[in-house]
C-alpha cells in the first residue's frame, strides 16, 4: 500500500503531512484528489460534518472510503451512503476509537499485521 495523496483545507498543513508520511503528492482540493485514477481508497478525517458529503463524494467517483466515526450526522445522510454503497459497489468502513487492535485481541490477521476479521462486544 502506497499513500499516495494527501488533501487539506490548510495546503500547508497538508504538505506537512504529506511529507511526513510520504505522499506522492500534496493538495487542497478534495476534488483534485477523487479524479485522480491512482487513488483507490479516500480516508476521510476532516470534520464531522463533512464526513457524509466527503464519503458520498469518494464512493460516486469509485474510490473505497474509510471515514472516521461518525460516518454521517442523520439518519438520512446514513441511508443515503448505504445506498451509495449499493450502487457503486465500492467499500464504506467507518472507524471507531479506541483501535481495533485494543479491542479485537482475538482477530484474525494477514501477513504483516493488518486486521483481516475480527468481532467484538461491547459493553455499552
Amino acid at each position: 500500500m502506497e499513500l499516495k495523496a494527501v488533501c487539506s483545507a490548510s495546503g500547508a498543513r497538508g504538505k506537512s503531512y504529506g511529507i511526513r508520511f510520504g505522499a506522492a503528492y500534496c493538495c487542497s482540493d478534495y476534488n483534485q484528489m477523487l479524479a485522480d485514477p491512482g487513488v483507490d481508497a479516500i480516508f476521510i478525517v476532516s470534520r464531522n460534518q463533512r464526513h457524509a458529503a466527503e464519503a458520498l463524494a469518494a464512493l460516486e467517483a469509485g474510490k473505497h472510503v474509510f471515514v472516521e466515526k461518525p460516518m454521517a450526522l442523520t439518519e438520512e445522510e446514513c441511508r443515503t451512503l448505504v445506498r451509495a454503497v449499493e450502487r457503486t459497489g465500492r467499500h464504506l468502513s467507518v472507524g471507531f476509537q479506541p483501535p481495533l487492535r485494543a479491542v479485537l485481541p482475538g482477530a484474525e490477521k494477514a501477513p504483516g499485521g493488518a486486521i483481516v476479521t475480527g468481532g467484538c462486544e461491547l459493553p455499552y
